[in-house]
């Protein structure tokens, strides 16, 4: 199992955050909240170096239905995995930016000191979007851990 750029066990104050997101999804549409969403998903450098690839995930955003979109962030602002982490006998690798503030390395250790068999890392200098950013740092740990548990 991966994990990668997630969170579990969020504070009430964590909880409450991504639920005012929603709110102000909900009143005045996903394109209020665009801005921040990019700064949380991308480093100041990709954004300037690759404008095209933020571009596209706008569109993909804007052309999500609402409906759609909210409910991905209705689950993902009330659903807690913490305490059936431990039940995940599997290998799981736990991967994360050093610099997302949403799914912190913070949030990601403890989700990997949970889990009873697993291995984190921490991609320095990135933020959420790790798969888009920077898929050759991604790579090299991932397929480490796949020849190793497959």
């Amino acid at each position: 199992l991966t994990l990668l750029s997630t969170v579990a066990g969020r504070t009430p104050e964590d909880s409450a955050k991504v639920k005012k997101v929603v709110s102000t999804i909900r009143k005045k549409g996903v394109e209020s909240v665009l801005n921040n969403l990019i700064e949380r998903w991308y480093t100041d450098d990709f954004i300037s170096s690759y404008p095209e690839a933020v571009d596209i995930r706008i569109q993909q955003v804007i052309e999500t239905p609402p409906e759609v979109f909210l409910s991905v962030f209705d689950i993902y602002s009330s659903t807690e995995m913490l305490p059936w982490l431990p039940r995940l006998e599997c290998p799981c690798l736990v991967m994360t930016g050093e610099l997302d503030t949403g799914c912190s390395p913070v949030l990601n250790k403890l989700i990997a000191d949970t889990l009873p068999n697993a291995e984190l890392v921490i991609l320095e200098k990135l933020k959420h979007s790790i798969l888009i950013e920077a898929p050759e740092k991604v790579l090299p740990p991932l397929r480490d851990f796949l020849i190793r548990h497959c």
